[in-house]
């Protein structure tokens, strides 16, 4: 029973490693598809050398991409009144399109965002 407590975290943790290595994988395959069927090149993911182009990015270079995205809530009376989130770029939308989401993604998330927790401080 003793061995058996202990397996169970480490259990979990490899699933949940399987679990990220498959969403890696699936990213990488499914860029490199879409890539190929449009007989194209993605240019802008590598650091440093944003003319370079490849046929099957990495899932860590196309996420990095996305590692300056952040939200800002705009506060009145400690209260938030206006979610935004920095500008979505070219190569972002084009990674996006890429993997098969809507280029609105964003817009989207922060529309839910705003239409959830703005309607919610409204009430109190």
């Amino acid at each position: 029973s003793n061995s058996r407590n202990k397996e169970t975290p480490t259990k979990s943790l490899i699933n949940l490693m399987m679990v990220g290595l498959k969403v890696i994988c699936a990213i990488e395959v499914k860029v490199a598809q879409a890539l190929k069927k449009q007989k194209k090149e993605l240019a802008g993911i590598y650091a440093g050398n944003p003319t370079r182009k490849s046929k099957k990015p990495s899932a860590k270079m196309l996420l990095s991409r996305f590692k300056e995205i952040s939200i800002s809530i705009f506060l009145e009376n400690d209260k938030p009144i206006l979610f935004a989130l920095t500008r979505v770029d070219t190569i972002q939308l084009e990674i996006l399109e890429l993997l098969g989401l809507p280029v609105d993604l964003y817009n989207q998330i922060i529309a839910q965002l705003n239409s959830i927790f703005l309607s919610n401080f409204k009430r109190t």
